[in-house]
């Protein structure tokens, strides 16, 4: 059979043809073109050197016209269905006719991948659009909304809208608060007043610890609708002058009151809307309202002046300009969400400055005495300072070593600076962080070894020790700016640690260079105590200091040891 060829329009000459497997069309094996449909639709075809057409053929022309086709000596007629055959089957027989065949299979299983990626693209595409359009929408028709709402509601509408919600709060709070009455003698009308809010179910009441501290009668409150009720002290804390009191019988008054809940202090800002409920110069349930002064006020923990009182060795404080006086201590800080976001603990001479313990802080503390009536905290005997002289932002310098401390015992030394603890990299640079650092080191067991890696002169070296338990004593460390030492005042517990009969005095912790007392023979271990004359109790050299007459001669009483020596200093 002769070999023959396709017209193909789009290579504008005969080409070799191909049949796809899948529909029977002809296609061009060159540019894949289709040629026409297969023979079953009636193509028309032409031999030799003429032009070969498939398609469609007018109904006139599809009726079957026998043509004579002279093949050898024989004749047979053919119609045009037959011819179209014929052709088909020369190219099928055709060697190369199976790998067209191939490239047309690999060909068509391309495409309706790339049609895949198409449409998928094209949806896509729409869709960000809708998406984008629709939240342009959105986010017009909520503007809209506001602004229709903004002038809807009149200044005045919005100031009495406020005005209710205060209102509705305060409303709540002031059924959870207790004012706390401490009678301290058996004198009529001779107690403290404070106080406290109820956080739980069982009666539980939140105060001050300084609240009750001096307690020599009954602890006794009164609730907001006057009923007066017992109190039984649960627990406290010193150091975060925190304590616990538990109502007594408190399901006989249970549906008359109501707990408020915890608030989360860290969302306070410089700035924020606060308000306390207390009573003030005995003032009963006066609503006291402020901003925040300051959200993260450092105070020395242990100030030898009578404005202030104790606490704050872990924790900043919230300076707050609502006037906390006396019968304000140890209530509730809330916000307009109702929630204690403070406790009312330090006031100051001054008009404006009050100052409230984090209610972050004092839930720890609450918690923890709830679950154990106390808390273990452990130290390594150090002072610390921070180094905000210094460029490196890591490390803490050690400025006091406690005497037969841990930290004296593993071979720190003064100026020695802490890098890590337990591998923990600490930073104080501020005063403000010595807060969260002096957590860190309480929170060290005193089961296991601590390992400090610190620098000395430019050189590291790595020191092992196991934490001391915090005494009382290590928390009221006080440095008197005008002697230039460090001391603490002897108190029970320190008398005991001593092991020393000495009642009144203050035990010297470190002494300055160029402090006057160093300067006539006192050193560290030293107690001090008297000046001029013995001391009756430690807190009359506090009294005495802040007194202390200036350019003038004094004689001091020292024991060293067991010796007792007076010695003679100038007072700048």
């Amino acid at each position: 059979m002769s070999e023959k060829k396709i017209f193909c329009a789009q290579c504008s000459q005969e080409q070799e043809c191909i049949i796809d497997p899948f529909n029977g069309k002809i296609l061009c094996a060159v540019c894949n073109e289709c040629l026409g449909q297969d023979a079953a639709h009636g193509p028309v075809a032409k031999s030799g050197n003429e032009d070969i057409v498939f398609g469609e053929q007018p109904e006139a022309k599809a009726e079957k016209t026998p043509l004579v086709i002279d093949i050898g000596a024989e004749s047979e007629n053919f119609t045009q269905k037959d011819i179209a055959k014929e052709q088909i089957s020369d190219v099928i027989s055709r060697p190369d006719f199976y790998d067209s065949m191939d490239a047309a299979y690999d060909h068509s299983r391309r495409n309706p991948f790339l049609f895949f990626l198409v449409v998928f693209f094209l949806c896509t595409v729409v869709s960000v659009i809708c998406i984008v359009y629709f939240l342009q929408r959105t986010t017009r028709s909520v503007i809209v909304e506001k602004k229709v709402v903004a002038e809807e509601v009149s200044p005045l509408e919005q100031l009495r809208l406020l005005e209710s919600l205060r209102i509705e709060r305060t409303q709540k709070v002031v059924q959870s608060v207790v004012i706390i009455e401490n009678t301290t003698s058996l004198r009529a009308n001779s107690f403290k007043q404070g106080t406290g809010f109820i956080i739980d179910e069982l009666g539980h009441v939140v105060t001050n610890h300084h609240v009750i501290s001096q307690n020599l009668g009954n602890l006794q409150g009164i609730l907001h609708n006057r009923r007066r009720v017992n109190f039984l002290l649960h627990s406290y804390d010193e150091i975060s002058d925190i304590a616990i009191l538990k109502i007594i019988d408190f399901s006989r008054v249970k549906g008359e009151v109501s707990r408020i809940e915890w608030g989360d202090s860290q969302v306070l800002k410089t700035g924020s809307h606060i308000w306390t409920l207390a009573h003030p110069r005995g003032l009963f349930f006066s609503l006291i309202s402020g901003f925040v002064s300051h959200d993260h006020r450092y105070l020395a923990a242990y100030v030898p002046k009578k404005e202030y009182s104790s606490g704050g060795f872990f924790h900043c404080w919230i300076q707050v300009d609502a006037a906390i006086t006396e019968g304000v201590s140890g209530g509730p800080l809330f916000n307009l969400d109702g929630e204690v976001v403070g406790v009312n603990t330090r006031r100051s001479e001054y008009p404006g400055l009050g100052f409230c313990v984090p209610s972050n802080h004092a839930r720890e503390v609450v918690n923890e005495l709830l679950s154990f009536k106390q808390i273990i905290r452990n130290t390594l005997g150090v002072i610390w300072r921070p180094q905000w002289h210094i460029q490196e932002k890591q490390g803490a310098i050690i400025n006091i070593i406690i005497p037969d401390s841990s930290a004296a015992k593993a071979g720190l030394q003064s100026g020695d600076v802490v890098l890590e603890i337990n591998k923990q990299p600490i930073t104080c640079r501020y005063h403000s962080d010595l807060p969260a650092l002096r957590k860190i080191e309480s929170e060290l067991s005193s089961d296991e070894q601590t390992i400090l890696k610190f620098r000395r002169k430019e050189k590291l070296y790595e020191a092992r020790l196991f934490p001391d338990l915090r005494k009382p004593f290590h928390n009221k460390v006080i440095f008197f700016r005008h002697l230039k030492f460090w001391g603490i005042p002897i108190s029970p517990s320190l008398q005991a640690y001593l092991k020393t009969p000495q009642q009144a005095g203050i035990w010297i912790i470190d002494v300055h260079p160029t402090s006057p007392l160093f300067k006539a023979g006192v050193a560290k271990n030293d107690l001090l105590l008297g000046i001029n004359q013995n001391f009756k109790t430690s807190s009359d050299f506090i009294d005495l200091y802040q007194n202390l007459p200036r350019k003038k001669f004094m004689r001091l009483i020292v024991q060293t040891g067991q010796n007792i020596r007076k010695l003679r200093f100038w007072s700048p």
